[in-house]
């Protein structure tokens, strides 16, 4: 019997989610789990490492992970303090199998679920996840970026869906109440809120297009485009983007004589770019 392409994804992903279930329940504790339950990840998803600390058993049928880091180019990229993973078998039976899953990481909670399309010749997987209470200060790229700055906690949504097997994909990031503070000032701000946040980006290899990022808040509004892409030799990076912002209640935060003695408030906005590397991002006005 022959089964089609799409029939084939379907089964794939349904195997791997039962797999993770009778692993943890058969083999556990043994390292054998973990390493079938990583291999697994890393073939849907090309250039992911994945390490497990711990593997037990959950129920609903399902397997609880601690310590879970997944790497890129021997970067840590994510860190998950802790993860529960439930597959949904009968999902599959429709030719979407989804798997659900809970977690802590960077001191706050998440929670979604991945689904594996199979209506294309290589099909394809959606992660969608609702988080809050993400600390960004605590993960390593964050903490490598120079400068005294602060960042608020995170709360929102991540979407992200892969193309051409995995190796581009396109995402969005909403984010809710986000703030960051700057020491010193840059351009006469000391910090700014935004009330919200949302991000359209293309991801293909180590370059990002951001197709828009639009945050809004009491003191500003900003709108940016443009690309980033990330050297692998020494994990640093180029920045080309540019935007407008339009500068709001000034005078309440004390940056009103900054910015009208360089002319920089109105009602049109300030257009801006930022050039150079990650670690040394250029700034200028237009």
């Amino acid at each position: 019997m022959k089964f089609s392409a799409s029939a084939k994804w379907a089964w794939g992903a349904l195997y791997i989610g039962a797999a993770i279930v009778l692993f943890a329940w058969f083999l556990f504790p043994s390292d054998l789990a973990k390493q079938a339950i990583a291999g697994k990840i890393e073939a849907l998803v090309p250039g992911i490492e994945t390490r497990i600390g711990t593997l037990r058993p959950i129920f609903p049928p399902g397997v609880g992970l601690e310590n879970v880091r997944f790497y890129h180019d021997g970067h840590e990229r994510v860190h998950v303090d802790d993860l529960k993973v439930t597959p949904d078998i009968l999902s599959a039976m429709g030719g979407s199998p989804v798997i659900s899953f809970q977690g802590a990481l960077y001191g706050g909670d998440m929670d979604g679920d991945i689904q594996f399309e199979t209506g294309k010749r290589r099909g394809g997987i959606f992660f969608n996840s609702y988080f809050s209470g993400i600390d960004l200060k605590k993960h390593p790229e964050i903490q490598r970026i120079p400068g005294d700055f602060a960042l608020g906690l995170l709360n929102g949504r991540l979407s992200y869906k892969t193309e051409d097997g995995g190796r581009s994909g396109i995402g969005r990031l909403d984010l809710e109440s986000f703030d960051v503070t700057f020491s010193p000032a840059i351009f006469g701000f000391y910090g700014v809120a935004f009330d919200y946040i949302e991000i359209e980006a293309r991801v293909k290899g180590d370059h990002v297009t951001i197709k828009r990022c639009s945050m809004k808040g009491e003191q500003a509004d900003i709108e940016i485009s443009g690309s980033m892409t990330r050297t692998r030799a020494n994990g640093d990076g180029r920045l080309n983007l540019s935007g407008v912002a339009v500068i709001k209640n000034l005078s309440k935060n004390g940056m009103l004589g900054a910015l009208l003695s360089q002319g920089f408030s109105g009602a049109d906005g300030v257009g801006f770019s930022v050039r150079g590397s990650f670690s040394k991002p250029v700034f200028s006005l237009r």
